[in-house]
């Protein structure tokens, strides 16, 4: 059940504006909470807040004490915690913040991380709690499992009654502390966490093995799609996965959802299935998770092969291109178990009228700190990305070869090729293509960040694509796409029931083909090689 509002102290008049953002805040609050953590709410409810409501300097809501002092002696709470956590991100799934001094800094700290990351925020102080309760409303962020909270003076045990009551929501692997003063308090609480995470994981580990045990023997059924289902631009390689298992009656595990994102979860799910069935993940990545003797199959649509020397006997490979089992055999990988299965083509009414369309995020083409700092690789830098803006097509076939080329010219023997290839020449080269075709003035729409920030190309941007509704409008208000990536690598463009325009074939075949798409004649994209189904998953799974 929602919180009850408990009574406020006498205090000065404040705005009704504030009292009602307050008490809205803590009610939506309160009735989250009570579905994730509903022990929260008997240390919370019914406790006097003394305490003024009103909007800090900086537009945020805040408190005063009776002595009509800033809450947390900030006056700029969101601004100074905004400042503070520039650099927050990571790759982990959960940060643990120490000692947040205010809800904006907890609102900060959550909007740097990404949307399938959660943070558990320990707050020593209940008086603290309560008015960061009141000051913001995390109800959204804590229904999708991205915020959690161990309060007062007993916070260890509820730091591991979370990550206990919690088996699929990853131990933190950051701490998150403000420098504001409190830095020391903060540090001494990396210790007792630490050994709460510790503990954690043994009683983990131990009961993974104790599940697999319980359940060996058991008749499989159905199996386990473990796929991430938030968009991702031209990776979506987990939403494919998950509306096959949809249609197909399949578990479906989603790791963007923080609560599902620990290997308990996992197992949980795999034990008593007929297989795994995992984007761009393998065994090796997630081991002793899912019995050895369940078959794990792993669809690859990018270049990493999972390593096989972990494999079980009937694990297996589907990749997106044929190059790719090329690889996977190289690496290892019996021929039987990799199979080529490209993207689902996607099914759109067919239309003659609209741009063609680039959908992409470009980055800027501005050098980074440490090529800068070596003023033979910042020359390199900056004549790579003018040529391949005024001619996308001096890049040749080989990205390397290209690469290298322009090295001996400099006398450059050693460099970060990786970093010049996807920070450099891949969006000079998409940029390159744009220009070419604004020149021959044939309609075009850019969709994707960075666009805008092109000066000649900015009257054509539309904008950054975050969604597969922005997506699918984008792709079914074009003429055709453009395939703007230098490889000419299998990729979901082929599948996007759009006809494409390659740039790999040639200018004058790329400008040909980029007229004809405009006029409503370039065909769609053929292929002979088998789509991901469920019918071809089904035959791969099936007892041998």
């Amino acid at each position: 059940m929602p919180l009850a509002s408990p009574s406020l102290a006498p205090a000065a008049p404040v705005a009704h504006q504030a009292d009602a953002a307050a008490e809205a805040n803590w009610r939506a609050n309160g009735a989250a909470f009570a579905v994730t953590q509903p022990a929260l709410l008997s240390q919370l409810a019914g406790r006097s807040v003394n305490a003024t409501w009103l909007y800090a300097r900086d537009g945020s809501l805040t408190a005063q004490d009776p002595a009509g002092a800033w809450w947390g002696g900030c006056s700029v709470p969101a601004a100074a915690a905004g400042a503070m956590l520039k650099s927050l991100g990571g790759s982990g799934t959960v940060a643990c913040f120490l000692r947040p001094p205010s809800a904006a800094a907890v609102r900060v700290a959550l909007s740097r991380l990404r949307a399938n990351q959660a943070l558990i925020a320990i707050v020593p102080d209940l008086a603290a709690a309560r008015i960061m309760l009141h000051c913001e409303n995390f109800a959204d962020d804590v229904r999708a499992h991205r915020l959690w909270l161990a309060i007062g003076a007993d916070w260890e045990a509820q730091l591991a009654a979370i990550l206990r009551d919690n088996e699929g929501l990853p131990t933190p692997t950051q701490f998150v502390r403000l420098t504001d003063g409190t830095e020391e308090l903060a540090e001494a609480m990396i210790p007792p966490a630490q050994r709460v995470f510790g503990q954690i994981a043994q009683l983990r580990a131990a009961g993974i093995a104790q599940l697999q045990e319980t359940l060996a023997g058991h008749a499989p059924t159905h199996a386990c799609v473990i796929a991430p289902t938030h968009f991702r631009l031209w990776n979506d390689a987990g939403h494919a996965l998950a509306q096959l298992a949809g249609r197909s009656g399949w578990v479906h595990v989603d790791p963007d959802d923080p609560a599902c994102a620990a290997p308990p979860a996992m197992a949980r799910a795999a034990c008593g299935i007929a297989a795994v069935i995992m984007p761009n993940t393998g065994r090796a990545d997630l081991p002793n998770v899912v019995p050895i003797a369940t078959p794990w199959i792993t669809w690859m649509t990018g270049p990493r092969v999972p390593a096989f020397a972990s494999a079980g006997p009937r694990d297996a490979l589907l990749v997106t291109d044929p190059a790719w089992r090329d690889a996977a055999l190289a690496a290892g990988w019996p021929a039987p178990r990799v199979t080529v299965a490209t993207w689902p083509t996607a099914h759109r009414p067919p239309t003659t009228k609209g741009p063609l369309l680039i959908c992409m995020d470009l980055r800027p083409l501005d050098a980074p700190k440490e090529v800068v700092e070596m003023s033979s690789h910042r020359l390199l830098w900056d004549a790579v990305a003018d040529e391949l803006v005024r001619d996308p097509f001096a890049l040749g076939s080989s990205i390397v070869d290209y690469l290298h080329a322009r090295m001996k010219r400099l006398n450059i023997a050693a460099l970060d090729q990786r970093r010049f290839i996807d920070d450099l020449i891949a969006p000079a080269y998409a940029r390159g293509l744009a220009e070419l075709l604004r020149r021959h003035g044939l309609p075009l729409r850019l969709a994707g960040e960075g666009w805008e920030a092109v000066e000649m190309l900015r009257p054509f941007a539309a904008g950054s694509v975050t969604t597969r509704e922005a997506f699918q409008e984008a792709v079914a208000s074009s003429a055709a796409l453009v395939h703007a990536w230098p490889t000419t690598i299998g990729h979901p463009i082929d599948h996007a029931g759009r006809p494409v325009v390659y740039a790999s074939r040639g200018r004058e075949t790329f400008l040909r083909d980029a007229r004809a798409a405009v006029a409503g004649k370039l065909a769609m994209p053929a292929s002979s090689v088998a789509q991901l189904s469920a019918e071809l998953l089904t035959r791969l799974i099936a007892p041998r």
